[in-house]
């Protein structure tokens, strides 16, 4: 079923490059380790905090270029953590199994010129991606999302302020394999 997925959501992006086949664009398929923080300010008399278990994952990036030095991207994310909710009294439960799919839409700065074989990016995160040849290359990215208590989400260059203070921070490193075509 992933796999289906992961094929269906690569398509649809191609398709939607048709006209601009001139551009050059990526597909990344990758892996990642995800560190997940607890609910611990559970609104409820029954609850006392929800955990998530770190988990790896895996996902698909794809990108268009926009300029030599811009491009978007449409990122897909999976990771399966363990969650187990401790109740007020008592003991508890056994952890159970959950699937947190992400789906995102961004843009990139690149630094360097085009050709050259390392390109640090920024984006909600940052990254570096190395081509040791034109077509195939390598991605690492870490990714950091933080929110407060009183109802501020955080990325690494704004602030939001967000109706319910009860979110979740996130840390992930990924490695992925570039695949380049066009151009």
């Amino acid at each position: 079923m992933r796999c289906k997925v992961l094929v269906v959501l690569a398509a649809a992006f191609l398709c939607t490059l048709s006209p601009a086949l001139a551009y050059q664009f990526e597909i990344t398929p990758f892996l990642n380790y995800t560190f997940i923080s607890d609910f611990d300010d559970i609104d409820s008399n029954a609850l006392d905090r929800a955990d998530f278990e770190d988990s790896s994952g895996y996902g698909l990036t794809a990108g268009m270029d926009l300029s030599p030095f811009a491009s978007i991207e449409r990122i897909w994310d999976h990771v399966s953590p363990d969650l187990t909710v401790h109740p007020k009294v008592g003991p508890a439960p056994n952890a159970v199994g959950t699937d947190i799919d992400q789906i995102h839409f961004g843009g990139l700065y690149l630094f360097n010129h085009p050709h050259s074989k390392l390109r640090p990016f920024v984006s909600f995160s940052g990254g570096l991606n190395w081509y040791p040849t034109e077509r195939i290359g390598l991605r690492w990215t870490p990714t950091y999302v933080n929110s407060s208590d009183v109802g501020i989400a955080c990325d690494p260059f704004f602030c939001y302020t967000v109706g319910d203070s009860n979110y979740l921070y996130q840390t992930e490193f990924g490695a992925g394999l570039i695949f380049r075509f066009g151009r």
